[in-house]
């Protein structure tokens, strides 16, 4: 497949065409209207004028070509009125388009009438043809200018004709038509030798005059409208890169932070808010609410000496550092650089980093797993060195026991020699479960037949009576993990909330499964409650510590091998107690989909 660049990367507009260059219905309605203003007021100033002109002195203030004036006038108003109608009820495209031409054909005979009212050729309004040619260049472009120009080259020559007397004239035309410069009509008498050379030379300089007018102006619109959609291209183009830029400094999962060379912070994208805290701040250009007031340096004091660094040549910088809050400890790795202007001057610096807690945290697992592993094999070699030993003990003193000549002094000493005999056994098996990796088969485990089975087994069992067990059954729920650890970990936690009822002497402990679904990472949470006595505040940090126990002959090691094997299967556990009230044990597992058939 061929390379295809993306559309951020096109920088370069390509060369507007006939079509590109085609004014939009929305531009061409904007530029109708403006059209129309314009036309209004500039008749307005002509009535003025006009108006002007026949208060004064010299002239009457009755003759019929300042009624005419004031006639083209009101009928200019009534028309462009007429004008916006059209164009605010006309369907879009093809008949705005044909309203455009009808109405610089209306301000070309227009020009025209108010030419052959004040002068014909030699009048100081041919300047009139001009403005509308320059009006349908910067609209219509160059084919309506061409049009228009030729349009009024053709009116100019009718009015040349009628003033050779070339074409029928209107009666009484002659009478006013030199009105407003009544020495004309001394120098263009109908014997004058002059009078063609100066209608010929009239006609000729304005229909050139009209062309040439045409040509600039549409030259100059159409380049001013490829610059127009050039610019717009490239602002669009600026724009997709702002938004490409934004979407990725804003997605991607490494913190970034700029500040300028006093260490101001002037931008911050959601991971770097994210890992410093601000959870609930607004993300999506760089909230730097957080930053008020402070430098890079209150933030991170470890940077000040690699910002010197910097400052001194250096061009990129490298290490970890531990971010200390009021909530925790958070390892970092970060690298620091010089951000630079298109110039190659440097503007600030460039400091990113991740938070690295969590592949610290299993580093420190992997070294936990080793020393696990190693103590195993020393445990393995303990309980193969004692164990055998405890068990000739143990029968030895068995033996002993029931022989008939022990007294039961004897008999008394024995079974204490056999109880400490198996609580040393105990231990040492306890020792083991803790120390000894164990292999984890992680596979869907249908939880809520697993949980009725402990319960059902637990209510059978006489080791544990005394203590009510509750379950409320739910629909069948998968979790991912190891069916036999699931069932050694709920087994530990129903004996223990057996024994703690057992001391109150009262009470009720309850099983019960609650899938949660609507989180990112779909889990099952596994509750053990009781109502025993509870936990101390002071020892619920220590709970899963080896060794750490309240009991008597508690070896401390049992909900130490629970948490790991909670850990082993992918899931965490939680403890809730209050004293005089009872615990309740959380246990999160992964959900698993239903295995096929």
């Amino acid at each position: 497949m061929p390379y295809r660049r993306a559309p951020w990367t096109m920088l370069a507009a390509p060369a507007p065409s006939s079509n590109i260059l085609r004014p939009g219905d929305h531009e061409l309605y904007s530029q109708l209207k403006w059209l129309t203003l314009f036309r209004v007021s500039l008749v307005t100033v002509l009535l003025v004028a006009t108006f002007g002109f026949g208060v004064s002195e010299t002239v009457p203030t009755d003759d019929r070509a300042y009624q005419h004036v004031y006639t083209i006038c009101l009928t200019t108003y009534v028309v462009s009125l007429i004008y916006m109608a059209l164009l605010r009820w006309l369907p879009v495209g093809l008949p705005r388009l044909i309203v455009a031409y009808v109405q610089f054909a209306g301000d070309v005979i227009t020009a025209a009438t108010l030419v052959l009212l004040t002068g014909g050729t030699a009048s100081a309004f041919t300047f009139f043809f001009g403005i509308v040619i320059i009006g349908a260049a910067g609209v219509l472009l160059r084919p309506g200018a061409f049009v228009f120009a030729t349009m009024s080259a053709v009116f100019i020559v009718c009015i040349g004709l009628w003033e050779l007397e070339l074409l029928p004239e209107w009666d009484g035309l002659r009478e006013y038509r030199f009105s407003f410069s009544p020495e004309i009509d001394v120098l263009i008498r109908p014997d004058s030798r002059e009078r063609v050379s100066r209608v010929v030379y009239g006609v000729s300089v304005n229909t050139l005059a009209f062309f040439g007018v045409g040509f600039l102006a549409s030259s100059l619109s159409e380049n001013a409208r490829r610059t127009a959609i050039a610019a717009s291209a490239q602002a669009r183009t600026l724009l997709d890169l702002q938004a490409l830029h934004e979407h990725i400094v804003s997605s991607v999962p490494t913190a970034i932070l700029t500040c300028d060379l006093r260490g101001r912070i002037t931008l911050a994208n959601p991971t770097a808010l994210r890992i410093l805290g601000a959870q609930h701040a607004s993300v999506d250009r760089g909230d730097l609410a957080l930053f008020d007031g402070k430098v890079i340096q209150d933030v991170f004091p470890w940077l000040r000496y690699p910002i010197e660094r910097l400052s001194e040549g250096r061009d990129v910088m490298r290490d970890e550092s531990v971010l200390v809050t009021s909530r925790q400890r958070t390892y970092l790795g970060w690298t620091l650089s010089p951000l630079r202007d298109s110039n190659r001057a440097r503007i600030g610096y460039t400091f990113l980093f991740q938070d690295i807690t969590r592949v610290r945290e299993l580093e420190h697992t992997m070294r936990r797993s080793e020393k696990m592993a190693a103590l195993g094999e020393l445990s393995a070699a303990i309980a193969h060195e004692v164990r055998n030993p405890l068990a000739a003990i143990s029968g030895s003193v068995q033996m002993l026991e029931s022989s008939q000549s022990a007294s039961d002094k004897d008999r008394r000493l024995m079974r204490i020699v056999l109880r400490e005999t198996e609580h040393l056994n105990r231990w040492i098996t306890d020792f083991l479960s803790y120390a000894r990796p164990v292999a984890v088969e992680l596979r869907p485990i249908e939880i809520v037949a697993l949980v009725a089975d402990i319960v059902e087994s637990a209510r059978a069992d006489p080791s544990l009576a005394g203590a009510h067990i509750a379950f409320e059954r739910v629909d069948p729920v998968y979790i991912r993990a190891d069916g036999t650890h699931v069932r050694q970990v709920l087994w530990n936690l129903v004996i223990n909330a057996q024994q703690a009822i057992v001391r109150k002497g009262h009470g009720q402990v309850t099983l019960s499964v609650h899938p949660n679904i609507a989180t990112t990472r779909p889990e099952v949470t596994l509750r053990v409650e009781d109502e025993g006595d509870g936990i101390a505040p002071e020892h619920l940090d220590r709970i899963f510590q080896p060794f750490f126990t309240t009991r008597d002959r508690g070896t401390g090691l049992g909900l130490a091998v629970v948490h790991r094997i909670v850990e082993e299967n992918d899931g965490r556990i939680s403890v809730d107690s209050e004293v005089g009230r009872g615990t309740a044990f959380s246990i999160v597992f992964p959900l698993a989909l239903e295995p096929a058939a």
